[in-house]
């Protein structure tokens, strides 16, 4: 499962190739993107038909049957989740035994004051929901994965101007971590 990838993330994505790739873009405009990008390309497409399946969901209630992905890969949606444990809950019901959750995700030095977590703007923005880097750790932990690799993505900057703030007062940060379901 891919989800939140952009168009060039996407296909970097495909182009790995896992028995079962399926995305489930979390916008409509991405969905969008993820299809167009597999009908116009050649040998993308062809890979696309033989191992990709594409639909629309959301993160909190995946449309897989228990246990058959390989690996699920997200990339800045949990952030804008307000149920983060559903969403942990949820990836670890669609993997396979011994299966992969690979996710890229901002995380603050410290915990957001709560102001920060009920701002609209910062919720659109994708900063509201972040959790401090320790609460997220332990957020996956906690939905019985075991954790392989954590890592800041040191050249990382938010593109957002109303965002750059909130990012440099509390030491918002890109990271990425790979943890694996045990059954």
């Amino acid at each position: 499962m891919v989800t939140g990838l952009d168009e060039r993330e996407l296909e970097h994505e495909i182009e790995v190739v896992y028995r079962t790739v399926s995305a489930v873009p979390d916008e409509a405009s991405l969905f969008e993107t993820s299809r167009e990008l597999g009908e116009r390309r050649g040998s993308l497409s062809d890979v696309l038909d033989r191992v990709a399946s594409f639909g629309q969901s959301s993160i909190e209630g995946l449309p897989f049957e228990n246990g058959p992905l390989d690996v699920v890969l997200e990339n800045g949606t949990i952030a804008v989740s307000a149920r983060k444990e559903r969403v942990h809950r949820q990836a670890r019901r669609v993997l396979a035994p011994y299966s992969r959750l690979t996710i890229s995700e901002l995380v603050a030095a410290e915990m957001l004051p709560k102001r920060i977590g009920t701002d609209a703007g910062c919720w659109a923005a994708g900063t509201g929901g972040v959790l401090d880097a320790i609460a997220y750790v332990d957020a996956i932990e906690a939905a019985a994965f075991e954790m392989i690799e954590y890592r800041e993505n040191r050249e990382w900057e938010s593109r957002i101007d109303r965002d750059r703030d909130v990012c440099r007062r509390y030491g918002l940060k890109s990271t990425s971590l790979s943890a694996r379901k045990h059954d």
